[in-house]
């Protein structure tokens, strides 16, 4: 549950900063107010924080496939087992 909720924030700050971004590069195309650097940062940020969900995502679907390959190995060790007893 947390970590659902976690990812959401993570999300909706990327979501902010894409949004600050993409306004920025508008004002600085029409306006040339901000620095490139401010743009830059923005952007830099927003792509943090979706490194961070992506990674924390990574993590747990490796857990999910980590407890699925101990399910298959056990799996395969009882039809061993049982293909060695019929011998």
């Amino acid at each position: 549950m947390a970590e659902d909720i976690i990812d959401k924030i993570l999300s909706i700050m990327f979501w902010i900063f894409l949004v600050i971004s993409i306004v920025l590069i508008l004002w600085r195309v029409f306006g040339s107010s901000p620095l490139l650097d401010q743009i830059v940062a923005a952007l830099a940020t927003g792509l943090f924080f979706e490194f961070l969900r992506l990674e924390r995502t990574v993590a747990r679907h490796s857990e999910q496939i980590k407890n699925l390959d101990q399910k298959v190995e056990k799996g395969f060790n009882e039809l061993r087992t049982l293909i060695m007893e019929r011998k």
